[in-house]
């Protein structure tokens, strides 16, 4: 599970792979980016509540972000945080995707006989980068980082 939780972070905070210094990461771990504009907010949150198609946004990285549960949680965070986002439009997406959720959850538990739900919980970017990249998984990366090296 924590293996999915840090792809998802590296999907949504550094989907192009750079290699990032201790610091760097720290930085980011305690202070992450706005990753999108209060436009492209705007775009991606009529996305989820269906007012606008997929093909209607231009931003790359934006509809790779919506195409993914965990880093739609990560967008509708950071979309909660933005001073020109109303609480009534962040309410309003989150409703229709837990009827969403439902609908997807009841097709799979009828047509996958080992199905179990994943249910991803409402969070900020910096909620979600503090619990994955806790101290214990930074100072195990860190090691297997120089005994590669040295191998």
């Amino acid at each position: 599970m924590i293996g999915k939780k840090i792809y998802t972070a590296i999907v949504y905070f550094n989907p192009e792979l750079k290699q990032l210094s201790k610091q760097e990461f720290n930085e980011l771990k305690d202070n992450p980016p706005i990753k999108f504009s209060t436009r492209e907010h705007q775009q991606g949150l009529a996305y989820l509540s269906g007012t606008i198609k997929l093909d209607d946004i231009k931003n790359p990285n934006l509809i790779r972000v919506l195409a993914n549960e965990g880093t739609k949680q990560l967008f509708i965070g950071e979309s909660s945080q933005d001073p020109n986002i109303t609480k009534e439009q962040i309410e309003q997406v989150k409703q229709v995707m837990t009827q969403n959720n439902g609908a997807y959850e009841d097709y799979r538990k009828a047509n996958i006989s080992d199905y179990q739900s994943v249910n991803y919980r409402e969070t900020t970017p910096a909620e979600y980068l503090n619990s994955v990249f806790s101290s214990v998984i930074i100072k195990l990366l860190y090691v297997m980082k120089h005994v590669e090296r040295k191998a």
